[in-house]
């Protein structure tokens, strides 16, 4: 990796690093009214069970998510909370029904301590295991993406 890469890449990953220490009270206070208030209702409106639940939360708490969400949003409270809503809905009606599925080796994350220079695991997309039918290729990806956050 050339210098100027390298120092543009630590520019960026300083500049994250600050954004998210800046506004870590923001993610939490977000965090928690999504698990006290949006979680709930979302739990009665497609009549979610323990474990679907506990999923659901495993989600929410999982701050680094919730971040990269608020910061999309440009760290405006209210509509982070309706796309994490929105999204939250998606993933118990389309990703939680590919859990169950057999494990494919499309995606791998080496072990720690394997990383990059600043941290980060590293992936390999293994593409002779993609399905060929393009209809398979989205659930496939979403699960291996699903699988990549919980490591």
């Amino acid at each position: 990796m050339s210098d100027d890469t390298h120092s543009r890449l630590q520019a960026n990953h300083d500049q994250l690093v600050s954004q998210y220490e800046g506004n870590l009270e923001n993610v939490l206070a977000l965090q928690e009214t999504l698990i006290q208030d949006v979680l709930p209702h979302v739990t009665d409106e497609l009549q979610m069970g323990g474990e679907t639940v506990n999923w659901a939360k495993e989600w929410l708490q999982d701050t680094s998510t919730i971040f990269r969400l608020l910061r999309r949003h440009k760290f405006t409270r209210s509509f982070a909370l309706e796309s994490v809503r929105t999204i939250l809905i998606w993933r118990v009606k389309n990703l939680l029904p590919l859990l169950s599925r057999p494990y494919t080796r499309v995606l791998r994350c080496l072990p720690p301590p394997a990383s990059d220079p600043f941290g980060r695991p590293i992936v390999i997309i293994k593409v002779s295991e993609l399905p060929l039918a393009s209809e398979d290729l989205k659930p496939t990806l979403w699960l291996a993406i699903e699988r990549l956050r919980l490591h």
